[in-house]
């Protein structure tokens, strides 16, 4: 937030336009090795318990970087005009938040592993 309150305090003193992108748990090629699709992945490959917060009951808008591309492209087209205001912000996410217990269901469905119970370490946090 503080760098779109940077970006607005320049369209208004510059007289520019500006976009500010949002961009909602991004996952895919190429990600950091600390989400949670990665971590998630790992410990399903090798049969280690899930390190989970909240009971894996937290809700995200997991995003494929592809999806996330096409928006950022979406915007690059549609630049700020006369008519539009000088400053916008987008969302970009798909959506449809799901909780992280889904996430890691789906993934282990996909892996075709499942664990029952489900396994899960304790947390902090």
């Amino acid at each position: 937030m503080a760098g779109e309150l940077m970006a607005y305090s320049y369209v208004d003193q510059y007289d520019i336009a500006a976009t500010a992108l949002r961009f909602f748990t991004v996952y895919g090629p190429w990600g950091r090795p600390d989400m949670a699709v990665f971590k998630f992945t790992a410990a399903i490959l090798t049969g280690k318990p899930v390190e989970l917060y909240a009971g894996g009951l937290l809700r995200r808008d997991f995003t494929f970087v592809d999806d996330i591309v096409q928006g950022i492209l979406g915007a690059i087209d549609h630049p700020p005009t006369g008519d539009d205001s000088r400053f916008r912000a987008y969302n970009l996410g798909r959506g449809a938040p799901v909780t992280v217990l889904q996430l890691l269901s789906e993934m282990e469905r996909g892996a075709w592993q499942t664990r029952d119970p489900p396994q899960f370490a304790a947390a902090i946090g």
